[in-house]
């Protein structure tokens, strides 16, 4: 191991963490490791997602799901009532990971806390989703999709390709660019590429300095998958939320929604949104698909379609909800 990589690693503090995350990856054909990096105040947002996406389960793969949380833990007592609190959480729910970096830029603080986990209790996962504790993941499609890259390409790291004129969201020089970036707000990949990348990104402090996933990735022609539209809300438009909503939803490519509000507090409410509505998709699609193989019954055909109605009002609901709550927003801004 080169020696400036072996300083950061060896700086590796977990103290919270969850070493028997990955101990059954042998039982299933297939592992998705999931780390969502949050921060010890949103809470809201990890029960968002523990009440929603993240409790999908089948029988023939394995999904882990950890949130990931990188602080300076040389604070005052206001922290260490924190992290109390977030001790309890993590006895309750066995997700968490608190790890002690202290880096220069943001991605590395995400990335060399995530590699050293993964090298350290997870190196057999299939592929890593690295994303943020405000993105809402379809799991029912994201699996398959995964699976089938996993058959028949190699080690690839996918990513959300923002074209310059499409960084108006980030608060730098982004729209200058003559090329696009691959946005590190959520990108997925293997472990044998994340150990890669950390060591390109540690032994290359000078040069990749503020350097984007992409630069990290064309500097250690590391190969990546463009998949501009698996991901949605990292651009400002067209709407996430609108393109949850549309009919033709389950035969588009989107698989990983990322929650945005102007309003601070309230993208675990719009996560929640979000999850119903992709969940309504996928159940209509099921209960269509039981009609196709059922017995032409009448009441068996009146109850589906009494159920199906349900459904659609449901999404309308979740439609008009959503208005409202855009013009409380809007009315809040105002104020």
């Amino acid at each position: 191991m080169p020696e400036k990589q072996m300083a950061f690693a060896g700086a590796a503090r977990f103290a919270l963490n969850q070493p028997q995350a990955c101990a059954d990856w042998s039982t299933h054909t297939y592992l998705l490791l999931i780390l969502i990096h949050t921060t010890i105040d949103n809470y809201d947002r990890r029960e968002a997602s523990r009440e929603t996406w993240t409790g999908y389960k089948a029988s023939d793969h394995s999904v882990v799901v950890l949130y990931s949380i990188n602080e300076n833990m040389e604070h005052g007592d206001s922290f260490k009532h924190k992290l109390l609190t977030l001790q309890k959480e993590s006895d309750l729910y066995h997700d968490i990971i608190l790890s002690n970096f202290s880096h220069s830029d943001r991605f590395s603080n995400l990335l060399v806390p995530s590699t050293v986990w993964i090298s350290k209790f997870c190196p057999y996962a299939s592929h890593v989703l690295i994303t943020f504790d405000n993105s809402v993941v379809d799991l029912f499609k994201l699996v398959p999709f995964l699976r089938s890259v996993h058959s028949t390409n190699g080690p690839v790291l996918m990513c959300d390709y923002l074209m310059p004129y499409e960084m108006t969201i980030y608060n730098n020089d982004l729209a200058t660019r003559e090329n696009g970036v691959c946005s590190y707000s959520s990108f997925i990949t293997t472990p044998s590429i994340m150990k890669k990348l950390m060591t390109t990104k540690v032994n290359n402090q000078d040069i990749l300095k503020n350097a984007w996933l992409s630069d990290i990735c064309n500097f250690a022609s590391i190969p990546m998958m463009i998949r501009r539209r698996l991901f949605s809300g990292s651009r400002k438009k067209p709407s996430m939320l609108k393109e949850l909503m549309a009919a033709n939803y389950l035969e588009s490519d989107i698989m990983i929604a990322i929650v945005r509000s102007p309003i601070p507090g309230r993208e675990s409410i719009l996560m929640r949104q979000a999850w119903l509505l992709i969940k309504a998709h996928h159940d209509k699609a099921k209960i269509q698909e039981q009609v196709s193989f059922d017995s032409p019954e009448s009441g068996s055909i009146v109850k589906l379609a009494a159920i199906l109605m349900l459904i659609d009002l449901s999404v309308i609901f979740v439609i008009f909800a959503l208005i409202f709550c855009k013009r409380r927003m809007k009315s809040f801004c105002i104020r």
